[in-house]
């Protein structure tokens, strides 16, 4: 059997994995281990559903918007593009230079230089309020960035949420796309399935186009 190569862009989740301000860390009880006598080993974990690589659904920003519960599921499988853009805010002329061509969109920014997310600071790279408007219009139904978030950080009108979430187009944050050349892949970033959770954790992966 053939076995096909993967790409895993999921930072893993572990003590210290930078999270946005306010948000519950990730942490992992050791609850039972067969090392202090205990017949199996047992965890429990603690953490917001924004930590980590992690999916955005409609009712994170709209009380009307459905939940990771709700979603059709072939929305994070298929076809998807990596760009690369170097730039403070992600413009228009950004994606137009980019060549966008594909339903499902991971930007790669400078967050990316380095294999572990960094420690949150305020300056990431986002997009401005008409790239989000920009990636609607030309048809992208799920975005995925490498940040902690497309929007400016304490801009609290949330444009590029607001934008896109109120289109029904997904948000991936905190892609590690690390050594990821830009080009054309096949995504597949699937949520748990918690009822009523307007966000979730994910193990993206990407394939080597035509997998």
């Amino acid at each position: 059997m053939t076995v096909q190569p993967v790409i895993d862009i999921s930072h893993p989740l572990k003590p210290g994995l930078p999270v946005h301000p306010g948000l519950l860390g990730f942490s992992l009880d050791e609850t039972r281990r067969i090392a202090k006598g205990d017949h199996v080993n047992v965890s429990q974990i603690h953490m917001a559903v924004h930590t980590g690589t992690h999916l955005d659904t409609p009712f994170h920003y709209l009380n009307d918007g459905y939940t990771t519960s709700g979603l059709d599921l072939g929305r994070l499988i298929g076809p998807a593009q990596v760009i690369a853009v170097d730039a403070p805010v992600i413009l228009p002329e950004h994606l137009e230079k980019a060549g966008v061509s594909r339903e499902i969109l991971l930007v790669k920014t400078s967050l990316s230089a380095q294999a572990e997310m960094p420690e949150f600071f305020p300056e990431y790279p986002y997009f401005h309020a008409d790239a989000a408007r920009w990636l609607v219009e030309h048809g992208v139904r799920l975005l995925g960035v490498d940040t902690w978030n497309p929007d400016k950080y304490h801009d609290r009108a949330y444009p590029c949420h607001m934008t896109l979430l109120g289109a029904g187009t997904l948000i991936l944050e905190c892609l590690r796309l690390y050594q990821v050349e830009p080009g054309f892949y096949t995504l597949v970033a699937l949520p748990l399935k918690v009822e009523n959770a307007e966000a979730s954790p994910v193990r993206a992966v990407l394939l080597p186009d035509g997998v």
